[in-house]
């Protein structure tokens, strides 16, 4: 399984959803089309879907209009609504929301909506990415139990937190060492030579 994914990845095929299209999942998924991939950007939220489609970014962000145009018109970045982009995906990488709520827990239920949508489609074969800041024992208790439903086993799974600061985000991503966190070897060798493409 993972040596499909691999060859993909490092000959730049490898098809990309990202999930979220925030102040960090947005410029994610444009560091991503400048590492010469394909990306499709999904987001609910139907006024920023029709931004990003007008070539508009929603937030400012050095760079980040700049790179919009560019990798849009380049056929590279495709906003969408459509969550059936995920079946046609090699890589899915989830960057929602998880703000704190008033008694001082985090908000997970984007997170658990987003990995039920997810476990809807064929996962054999991808590679699911947790972006999100998520808790300790999140991905365990949460996240793999939400994929794993309709009898998905056959996928890699890994967490890789966001070191991201709205403002600096693109600097951020070539610069900041990450940390992986995965389900098993293979999803972290996977993860490795993916993020390998963005950071220095």
């Amino acid at each position: 399984m993972s040596k499909e994914l691999l060859e993909k990845i490092n000959d730049n095929t490898a098809q990309i959803c990202v999930i979220g299209l925030g102040q960090v999942g947005l410029p994610v998924a444009l560091s991503f089309c400048k590492a010469k991939f394909v990306v499709m950007g999904l987001d609910i939220n139907e006024s920023h879907i029709n931004l990003l489609k007008k070539q508009k970014s929603p937030f400012k962000e050095p760079a980040l209009q700049e790179l919009l145009i560019k990798y849009s018109n380049e056929n590279k970045f495709f906003p969408t609504q459509d969550s059936n982009v995920i079946s046609n995906s090699d890589i899915i990488i989830v960057s929602v929301p998880t703000p704190i709520l008033e008694e001082i827990k985090p908000d997970l239920s984007f997170l658990k909506n987003v990995c039920n949508t997810i476990s809807k489609f064929e996962l054999d074969n991808k590679i699911i990415i947790i972006e999100s800041s998520i808790p300790p024992k999140t991905f365990e208790h949460l996240i793999l139990p939400a994929l794993s439903k309709n009898k998905n086993k056959n996928f890699l799974a890994s967490y890789i937190p966001e070191r991201l600061s709205p403002g600096q985000a693109f600097e951020e991503i070539h610069n900041t060492p990450r940390v992986v966190g995965a389900l098993d070897e293979e999803s972290r060798i996977v993860s490795k030579a993916l993020y390998s493409k963005i950071l220095k």
